[in-house]
């Protein structure tokens, strides 16, 4: 990822400035600004956009513990999440500026389609190349860190078996369940429609649950004997 996120920095920021320079920006897009009230917009994010894509709690949870410095982990963590939040928030009100409301919410990939409208001077167009390289960028390192995570936890549940062998048999299941879906529309469906909707559970129920039991182990550890 260190070597990977000055890449992917870069990429964004280029494209951004092309949209610019190619003056497909069109702030009236965006307008009016909650006309329904924030009941829609409660309903949109819950559960769908908790679980996705700030529903990773999980996986963090994995790795947090392993950072040495836990003061200076607090405040990473926190930058870390501000800054992907303005991020995202970002490309979304990008994406409306440039294709509509209407565009945006029935698109697959909205900012894929917002890079093939760039034309500036002739030269630079078709750079949708670039969003297909920086998706596949931001999946590989997910999945890794979920294939990560999966045999770490399996090792922990389960000592008496090496890791090196759930290695194999969690990437041989990655590897099989991979094929299952015939088209990308059912993978979307089944994630929208089932996997968000049970996400919440792990990875709101059990942090939640595990801050109680934390604070009721700090409270038992002040109290006097």
């Amino acid at each position: 990822t260190e070597a990977l996120l000055p890449v992917v920095v870069i990429s964004y920021g280029f494209l951004i400035c092309l949209i610019s320079i190619a003056g497909l920006i069109h702030l009236d897009n965006v307008l009016p600004v909650l006309e329904n009230g924030l009941a829609p917009v409660l309903k949109a994010a819950f559960p769908d956009i908790v679980s996705f894509p700030f529903g990773q709690t999980v996986i963090f949870f994995m790795i947090w513990h392993l950072f040495p410095d836990q003061q200076k982990l607090k405040k990473l963590s926190l930058i870390a999440y501000s800054t992907v939040a303005l991020f995202l928030i970002a490309m979304n009100v990008l994406n409306i500026t440039i294709l509509g409301t209407t565009l945006v919410a029935n698109a697959t990939l909205p900012f894929l389609q917002t890079v093939q409208l760039i034309e500036v001077g002739d030269i630079l167009e078709r750079l949708d190349v670039m969003v297909t390289l920086l998706l596949f960028l931001g999946l590989f390192v997910k999945m890794t860190t979920f294939y990560w995570g999966a045999v770490y936890a399996l090792t922990h549940l389960f000592p008496a078996i090496h890791k090196r062998y759930w290695l194999m048999l969690v990437g041989l299941l990655i590897f099989i369940s991979s094929f299952l879906e015939p088209n990308y529309t059912t993978h979307v469906w089944l994630g929208l429609k089932f996997s968000v909707k049970i996400y919440p559970l792990f990875q709101v129920l059990i942090p939640i649950v595990m801050f109680i039991v934390m604070l009721v182990r700090r409270i038992s550890v002040r109290q006097p004997p």
